[in-house]
């Protein structure tokens, strides 16, 4: 069952590790499967609602490592490597590909569950030279929610990762013109993207904002938002047909930002990347506000 943290404006629904979603993408720890502000609903499912959720995401649920996990270069085939808050993954292929369901041997987990607040805690062995310890604390504010997290590098190896949050922002559904706005902190530049993929022109771009301006028949992509620079990690969106906006910020800068997408889904992306010498830890957090437009 999952664990409900909930004030008088909002819903958060955290499903305990290998509850719900099974596979081995996304982080297992205090999983953020759905959020609902004034009992309005604001999240979906990364690949609408009839897929299973044990194999798709959803939500608020977060990922390390989406471009490459530790370990996999170093281990041989049928090896395992690290993918940090979810275990030892079997290795199969030549190149590490965040979709593959991989075999999962289970990292340890454990929880302390209260009203309004969560803590889970992960620990994985040594594998390649890699070994570390996870802790992410998800407290429930007055309007909002914010995450914690701490990684120590137990292992003989440097890691050398990155984390980010999916945000599947739920769209206003069959509405041809559905009124989202989604505003960054700098102005966006479409022709300096590295991806730049809007297939039905379903994105228009102007300043430091992009709108959702019809209801996107096939998914759309954008990373390299900030043109290579460091920026303030945070983004503003506007449901402007539900009166609601949600605000993420990070105590962190980022130079790597993308944007995905459908006609069901929204989904900013800000990217922290680290490098932890064996024996050390990070520390960084993330705050989501919601409010009224």
């Amino acid at each position: 069952m999952p664990h409900l943290l909930q004030n008088k404006q909002l819903s958060i629904h955290l499903d305990l590790p290998f509850e719900g979603y099974a596979s081995s993408r996304f982080d297992q720890t205090g999983k953020i499967s759905r959020v609902f502000f004034h009992d309005v609903e604001l999240t979906g499912s990364e690949l609408g609602e009839h897929n299973k959720i044990s194999n798709n995401g959803r939500g608020f649920y977060n990922e390390f490592g989406i471009d490459k996990a530790l370990g996999f270069e170093e281990a041989n085939e049928g090896e395992y490597f690290h993918k940090i808050g979810v275990g030892l993954l079997k290795k199969t292929g030549s190149t590490y590909n965040f979709n593959t369901p991989y075999a999962i041997q289970k990292a340890k987990f454990s929880q302390q569950l209260e009203a309004h607040k969560a803590v889970f805690y992960c620990s994985a062995p040594l594998a390649q030279g890699y070994a570390y310890s996870l802790s992410k604390e998800i407290t429930l504010n007055n309007n909002g929610f914010s995450t914690q997290y701490r990684l120590e590098n137990t292992g003989e190896k440097t890691i050398v990762s990155d984390e980010y949050n999916h945000n599947f922002i739920a769209l206003p559904a069959h509405h041809p013109q559905p009124k989202v706005r989604l505003n960054f902190s700098f102005d966006l530049e479409p022709e300096h993207f590295i991806e730049n993929v809007n297939p039905d022109g379903a994105i228009a771009f102007h300043a430091d904002a992009m709108h959702v301006q019809r209801t996107a028949r096939e998914p759309f992509f954008f990373s390299g938002l900030p043109k290579g620079k460091s920026v303030s990690a945070q983004w503003e969106m506007q449901l402007l047909e539900k009166g609601i906006g949600i605000k993420e910020f990070g105590n962190f800068k980022t130079s790597k930002i993308n944007v995905w997408g459908w006609s069901h889904v929204l989904s900013p992306e800000l990217f922290f990347t680290f490098q932890i010498a064996p024996g050390k830890a990070v520390h960084w957090s993330r705050t989501w506000e919601f409010f009224r437009v």
